[in-house]
């Protein structure tokens, strides 16, 4: 679990230390019609155990030494990831532009999963999905792959059973070089 970035994301990762050259993907999905909340939750939670990488952060090495490695979040909670905004009426082009925009430019939190999931619609009509991720966690065409895994195409099939899908464990969340003995020198 705890496996060094490969050296394109640690760079995609370091350069946006650099507000303007930040590296985030969002995708928007056009649904037909509203979700249920309880069950897009637990379509994501199944997502996060099928791929783990989706409730890992990312650890800098002890005094900036080392490739910087994914690390499982001990205390990770879907609800953290994932935000419902109601609309009273069908999302228009405009809102959608916006909160695009929004999502775009926003600083992802470098603490945490490197995703989020946000959701636009009313009681009926159309509503929109937006996920947003940190390009060191997936590139575009992995982004679509990865939504097509987050959601259940099928409308009737039931809610996927989450006891068949373990929590992703790590030993430590600790640096690789940390637990080495490595160490900063005063």
């Amino acid at each position: 679990m705890n496996r060094p970035l490969n050296p394109t994301d640690a760079a995609l990762w370091d350069i946006e230390r650099d507000p303007t050259l930040r590296t985030t993907i969002v995708a928007v999905l056009h649904l037909t019609r509203p979700v249920n909340s309880a069950r897009l939750l637990n379509d994501l939670e199944a997502t996060t155990r099928a791929i783990p990488k989706l409730r890992q952060r990312v650890v800098d090495g002890p005094a900036g030494i080392g490739t910087p490695h994914w690390a499982v979040i001990p205390d990770f909670a879907i609800a953290d990831y994932v935000t419902f905004i109601k609309s009273a009426h069908v999302p228009s082009d405009e809102q959608i532009i916006e909160i695009s925009q929004e999502l775009a430019s926003a600083e992802i939190d470098r603490t945490g999963a490197l995703w989020s999931c946000t959701y636009l619609g009313g009681s009926r009509g159309r509503s929109v999905l937006f996920l947003r991720v940190h390009h060191s966690l997936t590139d575009g065409v992995g982004g679509i792959e990865l939504l097509d895994a987050m959601l259940d195409t099928e409308h009737k099939s039931p809610p996927r059973d989450l006891g068949e899908l373990p929590l992703p464990q790590s030993d430590t969340s600790a640096h690789p070089l940390a637990i080495a003995g490595v160490t900063q020198k005063c």
